[in-house]
């Protein structure tokens, strides 16, 4: 009786072991179809991402099954208690139903990534078609980018603006939606680069790099560039032997990204010059703008009413000139007309007592953003016209510490799973977004302070393997297990740029929890002498 379940289940393992790195592949591209700069694309992938990742669920499944107990037990137990929690906090969420949705999805990821970690460990073939398929995806994705970019310009490319040049969108959303998962796969090409079996892989390696490094840069998206620049570092300490040429390799490393980075900043954006500014013939709208009031629309005369007969011997009533209580604009007889009908008086903001994210040398008087109250900020829109008082962060800086002091209402257990971008509500002219755009802060505002700890604990697990790989031998294993931790620590740097890592349908999000499980999966290879 049981023998034809081990055929059938030897027959599903042999068969999800060949559709595995197609569906990976093909459920990345997926994603990053559901949030396209491309309706089209939307239209079709925002279904097809949701059935792309149960049929995903499903091979993972018997792909890992007969290697079940090379499951990341620790790791398993630490993502599954956020799912949890998670799950509990429908009895306190806003929106419980939302909470519920969400949670399932993510639960359904973390059963993914755990039995493909448990079935690639076993191999070191399977764990090398693992890391190409990620690979794959995202090359995809940037070919589909500049594919857009011939067919469609206006649509790949997002207009400069006054304080940021035009930015490469490519097959993304938005620049940095697509660049985030490059700045993930980076460290695989560049593995594969370096160590591919063959001079064809190793040239299809190189082109991965030129073309991922290309449209991150291309982006302008620093995050991306950033979480690039943290695992390509990592990777050459984990993978080239002697610090006579270790050293030179990151030297060369952090050259690149950092004129990449110097790049960015002097690329032409539509923000005046500062020559322009100091000799008046621009004024930045940093200042309070003045109001100037609006002149009101003539109103004709009504007519004298006809056939009523005029009231005789009573003296008309009179009254003293002057200004009337109110009235619309309306005016008694003697009082003076005005230009226009009463106006708010122009906002003048307290002086702010909180500095973060602010360009230095700069007084009370040059900060009315972003600290001016709430109820001011509506409806004074050129007073974000030109900031120039934004050191760094796109506004972001502010979104974090708003949705910080939100958080601080329910600091324990948050709102609930999910609910990020239903109680965080984007009332700030410098800030578009209806996320937080931090995963951390994200996690405080559903899940409180439980959460981030829970949300904290995989990147501890990942960085305490990676600290013990120091002292193992040079090898092919302890390589992969170094590419699995590079693409970790640049999702660690993305998680302070994008709310992703709780967030099924993000693009990076597969490619993430999957290296962390692999990273832990996959220490065992490297230190054989455990396995005694």
């Amino acid at each position: 009786m049981i023998a034809p379940f081990k055929r059938l289940a030897a027959a599903g393992s042999k068969l999800s072991e060949q559709a595995l790195p197609v569906l990976l592949c093909a459920t990345v591209f997926a994603f990053a179809m559901g949030s396209s700069s491309v309706h089209a694309a939307v239209r079709i992938g925002s279904p097809l991402r949701w059935l792309m990742l149960f049929a995903l669920v499903v091979c993972a499944v018997l792909y890992g099954l007969p290697w079940v107990s090379a499951i990341p037990r620790r790791f398993a137990v630490t993502i599954a208690a956020l799912g949890g929690v998670g799950l509990l906090s429908t009895s306190w969420s806003v929106t419980p139903r939302l909470t519920a949705e969400r949670t399932f999805s993510f639960l359904l990821l973390v059963v993914a990534v755990l039995c493909i970690a448990a079935g690639a460990a076993a191999e070191r073939e399977r764990i090398e078609r693992v890391f190409l398929s990620v690979l794959a995806a995202a090359d995809l994705i940037a070919v589909a980018g500049l594919l857009v970019l011939a067919v469609d310009s206006d649509t790949a490319i997002q207009p400069a603006a006054v304080t940021m040049p035009a930015r490469l969108r490519g097959f993304g959303q938005n620049p940095n939606t697509a660049a985030m998962l490059f700045g993930l796969a980076l460290p695989v090409a560049e593995w594969l680069a370096f160590s591919g079996r063959t001079s064809r892989w190793r040239k299809g390696g190189w082109a991965s790099c030129v073309l991922l490094f290309g449209s991150i840069v291309a982006s302008g998206s620093r995050g991306a560039l950033l979480a690039a620049a943290a695992g390509t570092v990592l990777l050459i300490v984990f993978s080239v032997q002697g610090l006579r040429r270790m050293v030179p390799a990151v030297a060369v490393a952090v050259a690149v990204f950092g004129s990449a980075f110097h790049y960015g900043d002097v690329r032409p954006s539509l923000a005046p010059k500062a020559s322009a500014i100091a000799s008046g013939a621009f004024a930045p709208s940093t200042r309070v703008a003045e109001v100037k009031p609006i002149a009101s629309p003539t109103r004709p005369k009504p007519a004298k009413p006809t056939g009523q007969p005029k009231p005789t011997g009573q003296p008309k009533p009179t009254k003293p000139p002057g200004p009337s209580k109110g009235g619309g604009g309306r005016t008694t007889p003697g009082a003076s007309k005005p230009s226009g009908p009463l106006v708010p008086a122009p906002v003048t903001p307290p002086p702010s007592r909180l500095k973060v994210g602010l360009k230095k040398g700069l007084t009370d008087a040059d900060i009315p953003v972003p600290y001016v109250p709430r109820e001011d900020e509506i409806g004074y829109p050129t007073l974000y016209e030109y900031k120039p008082i934004l050191a760094y962060g796109s506004g972001r800086v502010y979104a974090w510490l708003t949705a910080i002091r939100q958080g601080l209402q329910v600091p324990v257990l948050g709102y609930g799973f999910g609910t990020e971008n239903k109680v965080f509500v984007d009332r700030f002219y410098f800030f578009q977004g209806e996320f937080t755009e931090n995963s951390f802060v994200g996690m405080f505002l559903q899940l409180g302070i439980v959460g981030v700890l829970l949300l904290l604990l995989p990147f501890v697990l990942v960085a305490l393997v990676t600290i013990r790989l120091l002292r193992r031998p040079y090898g092919s294993d302890r390589a992969l297990t170094a590419v699995a931790a590079a693409i970790v620590a640049g999702g660690f740097v993305v998680a302070f740029f994008q709310s992703y890592l709780y967030s099924v349908g993000n693009i990076g999000t597969l490619s993430f929890w999957l290296a962390a499980a692999l990273a832990i999966a996959l220490f065992p290879r490297a230190v054989p002498e455990r396995r005694s």
